[in-house]
């Protein structure tokens, strides 16, 4: 996440530090294709996500989907509004791309944030209103500002010293989020989570390159290229988390739940799963037993602070911790009379064997 974060700031950093290596390129029509791609990726993903946060009635998968809205709509505002495309010389377009980076920030830091957060619990009673609310004052809101470009001078995110303030509060916005998805990361290992945490990164870091840099120079369209990445990434992730079941619903939860049950979906892969299968089916008593001492176990662990891999091993070993059983024959495992010494003795292996 740091290195896809910092590369393209070197990257911008050494085009503005040589500025013969810095030219002004590219066109009004070229500006508006890659940010309309940009708007249909983002647009495709926050559909994919929507449909999906809907079914399963998820805040933290909405709330992603309301970032990549963010995105799409005020991003493609910022398109339509380039300079000698349809409109002349504007503050619209100066100011979608502001806005767009700003709110997807802020999204994402909202879907990213636990679940027992206060403004998370008021956000989650407005559930049935909020995300249609959203989306018609994007579309509302920047189709007024398209037809009257004047009325954007009530937003003046463009102007210092709004500006830098909007640029520290988005930047601050996307480090935290992205750092919350990365340490979700670390314990499920979602491709989805790995790609909001560098989405994360990349907004932080467009954010800067539009607040410091000099239109239509190289450096400039560096951070189109960061957002264009961001969705891009965001659209294989689910590609690939997609056809596994239940998995864009694990991911959420598994990042803003504190519950040990929700922790122990997050860390069950299909062979885990297999095993467990496996021994419940030899034993009825050891389902139960394991997945109880499981739930103490990563309770424990989270109270102990550890790092997430070490918390993703913990509830993987523990709720196989009786795979031994596997081996145990069952005329000793089901036995319904009391153990001999010898027996006592063979089932007592199953810990060496698990």
């Amino acid at each position: 996440m740091l290195i896809s974060t910092l590369l393209p700031l070197c990257f911008y950093a050494f085009l503005r530090w040589q500025p013969q290596l810095d030219p002004t390129i590219g066109t009004a029509p070229f500006h508006f294709q890659i940010v309309s791609a940009t708007s249909i990726l983002a647009l495709i993903v926050a559909l994919g996500i929507g449909v999906v946060g809907m079914r399963v009635r998820n805040m933290q998968i909405i709330y992603e989907s309301l970032a990549f809205i963010s995105l799409a709509g005020l991003f493609s505002l910022h398109g339509l509004a380039t300079p000698g495309f349809i409109l002349e010389a504007n503050r619209v377009v100066g100011i979608a791309a502001q806005l767009a980076v700003l709110f997807t920030a802020l999204w994402l830091n909202i879907a990213s944030a636990p679940n027992e957060n206060r403004f998370n619990t008021w956000l989650l009673k407005q559930a049935n209103w909020l995300p249609w609310a959203w989306v018609a004052t994007i579309g509302l809101a920047g189709t007024a500002a398209f037809l009257n470009p004047e009325l954007v001078a009530w937003v003046p995110v463009d102007e210092a010293p709004l500006r830098l303030l909007v640029a520290g509060i988005t930047i601050w916005l996307s480090l935290v989020a992205g750092w919350r998805y990365y340490l979700a990361y670390r314990f499920a290992r979602f491709p989805f989570q790995l790609a909001l945490a560098m989405t994360s990164g990349w907004v932080a870091g467009s954010q800067l390159i539009i607040t410091t840099g000099q239109t239509f120079a190289l450096s400039w369209w560096t951070y189109h290229v960061l957002l264009l990445l961001a969705v891009a990434a965001a659209v294989l992730s689910l590609l690939v988390q997609y056809p596994q079941r239940d998995a864009l619903v694990q991911s959420a939860r598994s990042m803003t739940s504190k519950n040990p049950g929700e922790q122990l979906k997050a860390a069950m892969t299909p062979s885990l799963r297999a095993l467990v299968v496996a021994t419940e089916a030899r034993d009825q008593h050891t389902g139960g037993h394991s997945e109880r001492v499981a739930y103490g176990a990563i309770a424990l662990g989270m109270r102990m602070n550890l790092s997430p891999e070490d918390l993703r091993v913990l509830a993987q070993g523990s709720i196989i911790h009786d795979v031994g059983k596997l081996q145990v024959p069952d005329q000793i495992l089901n036995k319904p009379g009391p153990l001999t010494a010898e027996e006592r003795r063979e089932i007592e292996q199953h810990t060496l064997s698990g």
